[in-house]
């Protein structure tokens, strides 16, 4: 099989390398078109009963998806403060897609007098008290009544909140984007927290995006580091990385062109195709550079290489690529385009190391080296005999030092909890955590039925 693979390769070079050409231009065109999904309910198929009622629920009740500003300050019943609430609430109701919003100076209050049932704005349009009586006076009704404290202000009279429900089918992103701006070019010294699932898709988009441009980039100098000090040839660096930089560029392009988006999970694709895809390329020229030698035909070498490790490389991406392929039987949608992606870039990256980068050998000027072993292959040909000497000496305590360990690992398998707490995938320090943390301590929880 692989003789025949290798006649190929050297027999349609050319087009191989159009070829490849061709589809890495196409495949950069769909980058663009990638968009980032944050939504949680998008995670489930749309057929799930769940997703179904959550989406009813939307459209009959003007929407589901509520955004919470949290405004924080020594004392909310203060003149200032209760001024900032009343713009942000104004500028707030002024953003297209919002059905409604509701703060302190925005909620109706029912009062019951002598007549019956007085109802009525809490805090009428205009009239914010002013003196120190006024303000006590409100704060002390306010934090009587169970329907206020603990909803739209804290108990401790520092945190305010602003609800902000939005439209069924407005445009959530945008509607979230305008309200951080809103709210940062009007806060002034104030502290703000953001939350609910509108603001938290917002920051999650951003998220997933950061985490892309600094995650691909550090595992990719990582990488450059260890073939330059594995090879010690620049085309032992250039080769496994422009490989693997194709895959990605394709795998990408193809989520793009075909509409599947980025997600908390497939962020993660780029950075593993870096990592595993590389491996192939990196088998393959550890062979050549061991086949090639002074007035050898390259041809020769390169069908040589492709004989000796082309079956190994094989099987090791196709079982790589079932591996992923294996996560189809997950009913979360984003979790199944992880898989599928996954598996695609490991076969682009397979297809790239056993016909790309056989095919860029056969013209690269590379400088044979002298047979003879340096300091650094005596040293590393040295501790991989004396292990496998040590290796072979101990192998019947291997197996049984393994096979304990496996006995150990069944028996607290059973033990394996089941959580679903979204928050704790975020770092402590993260806008988001915070957020719900305070709504938790401040306003009776985070959590909605």
């Amino acid at each position: 099989m692989m003789e025949r693979i290798a006649e190929l390769v050297v027999k349609l070079r050319k087009p191989i390398i159009l070829i490849t050409a061709g589809f890495t231009v196409f495949f950069l065109f769909g980058i663009p078109k990638l968009r980032v999904e944050s939504d949680f309910v998008k995670y489930l198929p749309s057929s799930d009963p769940a997703v179904k009622l959550f989406n009813e629920v939307s459209k009959n009740f003007k929407g589901n998806s509520i955004a919470m500003v949290i405004v924080h300050s020594d004392d909310v019943f203060s003149h200032s403060t209760l001024s900032k609430i009343d713009t942000l609430t104004r500028a707030y109701k002024g953003i297209e897609g919002v059905s409604y919003v509701m703060s302190l100076t925005d909620i109706m209050d029912i009062k019951k007098t002598e007549d019956g049932l007085e109802v009525g704005k809490l805090i009428e349009k205009g009239q914010i008290p002013t003196s120190p009586d006024s303000l006590k006076k409100l704060k002390d009704y306010i934090l009587s009544k169970e329907r206020f404290k603990g909803q739209i202000v804290s108990e401790d009279g520092k945190y305010a909140a602003i609800l902000i429900r939005i439209q069924d089918g407005a445009d959530r992103e945008r509607i979230a984007k305008e309200i951080r701006e809103i709210t940062e070019k009007k806060k002034g010294g104030y502290r703000i927290y953001y939350g609910g699932l509108p603001l938290d898709m917002l920051f999650i988009d951003e998220l997933i995006r950061g985490e892309m441009g600094r995650l691909t980039p550090i595992t990719f100098f990582i990488l450059l580091l260890v073939l330059y000090l594995g090879f010690r040839r620049i085309w032992g660096v250039i080769l496994p990385m422009g490989n693997v930089l194709i895959a990605v560029i394709w795998v990408l392009g193809a989520m793009g062109w075909t509409g599947r988006p980025l997600s908390m999970v497939s962020d993660a694709v780029p950075t593993i195709l870096l990592a595993v895809g590389s491996a192939y390329g990196i088998h393959l020229l550890n062979r050549f550079f061991e086949e090639v030698r002074e007035g050898r035909e390259r041809k020769s070498v390169v069908k040589d290489t492709l004989k000796g490790v082309g079956i190994p490389i094989l099987m090791a991406g196709v079982t790589t690529l079932v591996g992923f392929l294996s996560i189809l039987s997950s009913s979360l949608t984003h979790l199944r385009d992880f898989g599928i992606f996954s598996s695609l870039g490991i076969l682009f990256a397979l297809c790239g190391s056993l016909l790309f980068i056989p095919v860029i050998l056969l013209y690269l000027p590379i400088r044979t080296k002298d047979r003879k072993k340096g300091i650094r292959e005596r040293i590393t040909s040295t501790f991989l005999e004396n292990l496998s000497q040590r290796i072979y000496r101990g192998k019947v305590y291997i197996v049984l030092f393994f096979a304990i360990l496996a006995a150990i690992s069944l028996v607290f398998l059973p033990r394996l909890t089941r959580r679903v707490n979204w928050l704790e995938y975020f770092e402590k320090g993260n806008p988001i955590r915070k957020a719900w943390q305070v709504i938790d301590e401040k306003f009776g929880g985070s959590e909605q039925v």
